[in-house]
């Protein structure tokens, strides 16, 4: 038998077992079953799974054959699409650790002066003895290493005084007298005498220093 006489004949069978209601062919996977007569070259369409309406005889080759045809090859890749739209914005996580010390910033500028003390008189005393900034003191004088004569404005009188070495100087021990008493290298008509030695007293030495007198 030709192949166009087989093509016809299976689209014949095909109609006629549409017609009678095999639901089973094809089988659930899409395959088609047929036997193909080897005497007549006919070809009948039957259901594999029961057999129905008669499995193929020993006249017969059973053969088969898938409705779906073979995958074609992958088509090109489709253009990117539009970007979505932004999503909102996820929950707030968890604070991170500290994280180490800045360094140490720059000093700042000199602050302005502070209000004038309750003193009777105070002056900050520069080494040479030049009075930087005083309140009610006149002058201040340095004789000798390590002695400074205090002179207060006219009508004051000085009952005791307290000094203190001020930064950049080196360090010393500094005593102070009121009136003339102690006054070694002062002529005597100063109002506080101020004496300073190094920090162990075995050497006298000029410093700035901070005095306050009452």
């Amino acid at each position: 038998m030709s192949l166009k006489r087989l093509l016809v004949t299976t689209g014949a069978i095909v109609a006629v077992s549409a017609g009678a209601g095999y639901a089973a062919i094809p089988s659930g996977d899409g395959t088609l079953h047929a036997c193909y007569d080897n005497v007549s070259g006919q070809l009948r369409m039957y259901d594999a799974e029961d057999n129905s309406p008669k499995a193929c005889g020993g006249k017969e080759t059973a053969i088969s054959w898938n409705k779906v045809g073979q995958p074609g090859p992958a088509g090109p890749q489709g253009e990117q699409g539009p970007a979505g739209p932004e999503g909102p914005a996820g929950p707030e996580g968890p604070a991170g650790p500290e994280g180490p010390a800045g360094p140490v910033g720059p000093a700042g500028p000199q602050g302005a002066p502070g209000p004038a003390g309750s003193a009777l008189a105070h002056a900050h005393v520069l080494e040479g003895g030049y009075v930087s900034v005083s309140k009610n003191v006149d002058s201040v004088t340095n004789p000798a290493t390590g002695q400074y004569c205090v002179y207060l404005a006219d009508g004051l009188v000085a009952r005791n005084a307290t000094a203190n070495i001020s930064t950049g100087s080196a360090p010393g021990f500094i005593r102070t007298y009121a009136g003339a008493a102690g006054g070694m290298a002062c002529p005597g008509d100063q109002d506080v005498s101020v004496r300073i030695t190094n920090a162990d007293a075995t050497q006298a030495m000029n410093a700035h220093f901070y005095i306050a007198i009452n």
